[in-house]
């Protein structure tokens, strides 16, 4: 039926065919002044009530999209990046410096203008060729690290513990701050490598600049960098006020700023008397001035926009007599905790609910999409519900091609995922592994107690202790706990081994809950490399005879449906998961109210899988 449409619509088709070449005749800017933005989105929201809220972000897959283009297009010759202080996580942030990488080799002449940031942001101007600033800017550059706050002694004040149950050496170590006052050995040095193979993979990186060795010690010396220190060691080749360094990148030649005030009415800071309005001075500094704005207006209007770029781009690749659609991938987004949820859920932002995703993947399955890339950014969750996905996605890359990429954590539960697709691909300071089981469980019998508190069961069972929040645990419940955990970690073995094509002592070296960076856990043989979104389409396409710069249809999943949760500027955390009992749940809720203790508690408490009673 499309194409049926196309022949009768041929004429029309011929019409603005010759637009666009008339159009395309016409000469287009080859510079842009482009704003790279702080943070980024996974997911879009549709529907009427989406118009209420504007997109806080640009999705992160739109954004990789336009670099490529700029790259593609051939038009633009010259970009002024200007970067903020960055938000997004660093595989997000090292997927755009790899890009604005691919586009200066591709012949464009990229400047980095920063005024104040973080380390991220300076990671994202060292894949420019040249580095401004402003001169009295300044720049908070602590290196990665773990500040954990230990809450053993105070919940235990409160009378209240918090009892884990690990399958896995390592497995415990994000909750050891709920429990102790203190890491125990094997838990810092654990973290100790994690943060010093994360402090490798940016020392590589940065030490590729002339500049590099004097700025990765500097960086280790103080945790905050003005712009006049990191010119003296020649990160920042220039030192400018925004707009003269605007002005200045326009029009290179162009003569600096007139230091002198071109009229008579003078403030009480400047020089005095002022100059007569009909004096030589002053008539020529004018003209000076006026020739000078004449000059930067012409610069501006050789500037090109990003939705001009694009039309030009689609202008040029238009052709009346093709009819063939181009390939298409699905993108499939899983971000946040893996729950179970409740038959008829719908997607929702920040949570993977089993029951919504199953359809989401059906979905993908029975689309047209001819390959599923998969970008899995979350901690884990209920190991119930990641095996329920792993079977979708297990029978999902066996009819059609499918990748996963790792975003910033994709730890425990969300590797166990990647392991049903054909290849795994992730930054290389993607938080990753976490191969083990937990069991958590509150124990509130002084707290109730003093709060005068009883508890009375009338039937007890031999083992329901397990599932209640005061008292020891008995024997039998013991047993069955370490039972239930062996199980699971036997199948989380079982599905790591099969995915990765080894054997179980293998899979079982990577194991024992100990986390790793993207970059150690491919020298492990764990990850079929470090490839971001937009490479992983490159390597499909290789590997399915496409051209080398192949262009695909992408499709993007699951639609989220925008209602008034959505709306709500706070969201409750956990808020789809289904946990055994309330007292859990509390203690969930207290989980998420120590985290805003400190960011980087957050950080550290991320590494390991949290999201439900029985995780992996």
């Amino acid at each position: 039926m499309r194409i049926v449409l196309q022949i009768l619509f041929l004429p029309l088709r011929l019409i603005y065919f010759l637009y666009c070449r008339v159009r395309l005749a016409f000469r287009a800017g080859s510079s842009i002044i482009h704003q790279v933005p702080p943070r980024f989105t996974l997911l879009r929201l549709s529907g009427w009530l989406a118009r209420l809220k504007p997109p806080e972000a640009p999705h992160l897959f739109d954004y990789l999209a336009l670099l490529d283009l700029l790259r593609r297009s051939k038009q633009v010759k010259r970009a002024l990046l200007l970067i903020p202080a960055m938000e997004a996580p660093w595989n997000e942030v090292l997927n755009i410096a790899d890009a604005i990488g691919r586009l200066q080799r591709a012949g464009v002449s990229a400047v980095a203008y920063l005024e104040g940031g973080n380390l991220k942001s300076l990671v994202l101007a060292a894949a420019c060729q040249e580095r401004w600033s402003s001169p009295e800017s300044h720049y908070l550059t602590p290196l990665p690290n773990i500040d954990s706050y230990f809450l053993g002694d105070a919940l235990r004040r409160l009378g209240v513990r918090i009892q884990t149950i690990a399958a896995g050496r390592h497995k415990d170590s994000g909750y050891q701050p709920f429990q102790r006052s203190d890491y125990t050995a094997a838990a810092r040095k654990e973290m100790q490598t994690l943060v010093g193979s994360l402090r490798e993979q940016l020392r590589l990186r940065l030490e590729q600049l002339p500049s590099g060795p004097a700025l990765w010690r500097l960086l280790g010396s103080q945790v905050e960098n003005s712009a006049q220190e990191l010119h003296e060691i020649g990160f920042f080749a220039r030192l400018e006020e925004r707009i003269a360094a605007e002005e200045s990148w326009l029009s290179p030649g162009l003569s600096p700023a007139a230091p002198a005030v071109l009229h008579a009415i003078r403030g009480p800071g400047e020089n005095k008397p002022p100059l007569p309005a009909d004096s030589e001075t002053t008539a020529a500094n004018a003209n000076a001035w006026a020739e000078r704005q004449r000059k930067l207006q012409r610069a501006r209007r050789d500037l090109s926009s990003e939705p001009s770029i694009l039309k030009r781009y689609q202008r040029r690749k238009f052709r009346p007599l093709r009819f063939r659609r181009l390939p298409i991938a699905g993108i499939v987004a899983m971000q946040g905790p893996i729950v179970s949820g409740r038959p008829g859920d719908e997607p929702h932002a920040g949570t993977v609910s089993a029951a919504a995703y199953r359809e989401v993947l059906r979905d993908a399955a029975s689309g047209p999409a001819e390959a599923i890339f998969l970008y899995i950014d979350s901690p884990g969750g209920s190991a119930e519900a990641s095996e329920v996905l792993y079977q979708e996605l297990r029978r999902l890359s066996r009819e059609k091609p499918t990748f996963a990429v790792l975003g910033s954590v994709a730890a425990s539960g969300g590797y166990y995922l990647a392991c049903a697709a054909n290849r795994i691909y992730a930054s290389s300071m993607t938080l990753t592994g976490s191969i083990g089981v937990i069991r958590i469980r509150p124990e509130l019998g002084r707290l109730y107690h003093k709060l005068g508190v009883r508890r009375r069961s009338l039937l007890q069972d031999p083992t329901r202790d397990l599932l209640a929040e005061v008292g020891e645990l008995s024997p039998a419940a013991k047993r069955l706990s370490h039972r239930r955990m062996a199980e699971t970690y036997e199948l989380f073995l079982r599905r790591v081994a099969e995915g990765r094509g080894i054997s179980r002592q293998q899979a079982l070296h990577c194991a024992e809950g100990r986390i790793f960076t993207g970059a150690d856990f491919e020298q492990v043989a764990m990850l079929d490399g470090l490839a971001g979104l937009l490479e992983c389409l490159r390597i499909y396409g290789a590997e399915a005879g496409y051209q080398p710069e192949q262009e695909f249809e992408a499709i993007l999943y699951p639609e989220i449906r925008a209602d008034w949760r959505s709306l709500a500027p706070v969201r409750i955390p956990f808020g789809g998961s289904s946990l055994p009992h309330p007292v859990a749940q509390v203690a969930l809720r207290a989980e998420q109210l120590c985290l805003a203790l400190g960011a980087e508690l957050r950080q550290n408490l991320l590494l390991a899988a949290r999201a439900a009673w029985f995780e992996t």
